[in-house]
């Protein structure tokens, strides 16, 4: 399964773009559509171009990690708003989240109640995430 266009709006909408990198509420080097990883430090700018290019990718790297681990338990929706989900927080952190168990168990309600108990920074809640959860749980129950 490959995110849809539902996926991409939701990240775009709550990452934002930022052609110059800028340290996220973590401490962690970010560009364009809210792309981590290597290479990315302070000094780091890109292009329009490149930042849209970098979004396409992550998201299919993401949508294969996402397939791979729920399989076909989800629609086109579901897997979309657990797309955008892991885009922000991590593979590692959905692989050991009570959602993948409830996906996995097919508790598909239960999944969807997961969503806004990942809207802390630090420990803090933050209105943001909370937005951004809100809005994929919605997309998830559709």
């Amino acid at each position: 399964m490959r995110a849809s266009q539902n996926a991409l709006d939701l990240i775009k909408t709550y990452e934002g773009c930022k052609l110059q990198a800028y340290e996220d509420q973590r401490g962690v080097w970010t560009v364009g559509w809210g792309t981590t990883g290597p290479g990315i430090n302070e000094r780091t700018v890109v292009s329009q171009g490149v930042a849209n290019g970098m979004l396409l990718g992550d998201v299919s790297r993401v949508s294969q990690d996402v397939g791979a681990l729920v399989g076909i338990n989800l629609n086109q929706n579901q897997f979309d708003a657990v797309v955008s989900l892991v885009y922000n927080i991590g593979l590692g952190a959905f692989k050991s989240s009570t959602m993948l168990k409830l996906i996995l168990a097919h508790k598909l309600p239960e999944a969807a109640d997961e969503f806004p108990k990942w809207d802390h920074v630090n420990g803090v809640v933050n209105p943001g995430l909370l937005g951004r959860r809100l809005a994929e749980q919605k997309l998830f129950q559709t």
